[in-house]
């Protein structure tokens, strides 16, 4: 008899104190998952920060160019929307006359990882500018994206123009 009791209450106790590590162990994690979705959202804000307030036109794109995302530079340089611009592809930015070359930057940057060049991009109405433009393939969750960022240089242009004349 007292020997069954005993067995029972360090049974009763022992089955407590794992009971309560159990529970200290599910709030801790649950707390770090806090902790880090949070960290992820505040990652988040950043990125999306950063992608708006560039001066620079950024796009990303799937492994066959079609527009993902795009900051808020693109959509006034090009005159599109966001909605309209995750519509399109890269090569539909192009200037008409160059989008058979843009098909061989396009698997350039595939085959090579990266690429810098420069052309036309053409805006909803119709007018074209010159643009620098650095592309990036890269894995992002396992998915291969094509990252551009795209420098108007108009006024590059002009100035190389107006040196050229003096010269």
């Amino acid at each position: 008899g007292p020997l069954r009791r005993t067995v029972w209450t360090g049974g009763i106790v022992l089955l407590g104190i794992v009971a309560l590590i159990g529970a200290g162990l599910a709030l801790f994690l649950r707390h770090h998952d806090a902790e880090m979705v949070l960290k992820q959202l505040h990652l988040s804000e950043r990125f999306e920060s950063l992608m708006n307030e560039a001066n620079d036109i950024i796009l990303v794109m799937d492994g066959k160019g079609r527009i993902l995302e795009a900051n808020v530079q693109a959509q006034e340089e090009y005159g599109y929307t966001l909605a309209e611009l995750r519509g399109m592809t890269i090569l539909e930015l192009r200037a008409p006359e160059l989008r058979a070359e843009g098909i061989v930057v396009l698997e350039r940057v595939l085959a090579g990882g990266s690429a810098r060049f420069e052309t036309l991009h053409c805006r909803r109405d119709g007018s074209t500018f010159p643009v620098e433009v650095s592309s990036k393939a890269v894995r992002l969750d396992g998915q291969l994206r094509l990252i551009s960022f795209a420098h108007d240089i108009t006024e590059r242009r002009v100035q190389e123009q107006s040196l050229q004349r003096m010269t």
